[in-house]
């Protein structure tokens, strides 16, 4: 799959030339001239194209991501923004444009909420980092995916690479989605273990800089008078890594919570 990129430091594209003109849709290797140009440009020429806007979400380093779906060709595409530029389109699975393998577009009604509703909660294709997934390890991700996005336990029974893949993923989308209420839900005011710059992000960078590996979330947190206790999960490690964490925000120990070798 071809990825037109962009750096925006390099940008000198004159969007001015960009013209609403009524054209086919096309694959994303024939919409490089679209790469660079303003959001509000690139929205016109992306409807001007035949395609509709399906959904949108922040990533990572302050970036933006659109899918787009053009109904006559069937084809989804990934818009990539950053600085209020497009710097990046690539095709995209139709999933991705809430569309079935068969193309069909999702149906109306109770059910088709649902299936919706689903669709909405799951990964994009920008969440796999372009890995090319088989359907197996795709349905592994999107498990994590969904159980990092809630702040569920990590289940990764089958030891999957996907998995562990997907759970990062979802802890970071999770954060993302809630970095306006120190990733937290409901009315609960920030607080000294999640958050910002709380006792939990410490230990998982404590237990990164420990294991050389990365830490793909939180497993559990058990709070005493006496200290905290953070589980973080290791990629590779079959078990959770423990932290001890204090009011005062201080780390303490920092060691392997299962029966063997960390990793």
């Amino acid at each position: 799959m071809k990825f037109l990129s962009f750096r925006p430091m390099v940008a000198a594209v004159a969007c001015a030339a960009l013209v609403a003109t009524p054209v086919l849709a096309r694959p994303a290797s024939q919409m490089t001239d679209l790469i660079g140009a303003r959001g509000s440009s690139g929205e016109a020429q992306m409807e001007a194209r035949g395609f509709t806007f399906i959904a949108g979400s922040d990533g990572d380093h302050n970036t933006k991501h659109t899918y787009w779906w053009n109904n006559r060709d069937k084809n989804c595409l990934h818009v990539e923004t950053y600085d209020g530029r497009y710097t990046a389109i690539r095709d995209a699975k139709n999933s991705d444009c809430h569309r079935s393998s068969g193309n069909a577009a999702v149906a109306v009604g109770a059910v088709a909420g649902i299936a919706l509703l689903g669709a909405l909660l799951s990964s994009k294709s920008h969440h796999q980092d372009d890995k090319n997934y088989n359907d197996q390890d795709t349905a592994e991700f999107d498990r994590g995916f969904n159980d990092g996005l809630h702040n569920a336990a990590y289940h990764n029974y089958s030891r999957s690479e996907a998995y562990a893949h997907g759970y990062g993923k979802g802890t970071e989308q999770r954060n993302i989605n809630l970095r306006n209420h120190s990733r937290r839900g409901g009315y609960a005011s920030s607080d000294y273990i999640r958050g910002p710059g709380g006792l939990e992000e410490k230990c998982q960078r404590a237990v990164a800089r420990q294991t050389g590996s990365r830490a793909i979330g939180t497993n559990r947190i058990e709070e005493s008078q006496a200290a905290t206790a953070i589980y973080v999960n290791v990629q590779g490690a079959q078990a959770p890594w423990m932290c001890l964490g204090y009011r005062d925000g201080t780390i303490g120990e920092v060691r392997y919570s299962g029966s063997e070798g960390g990793l």
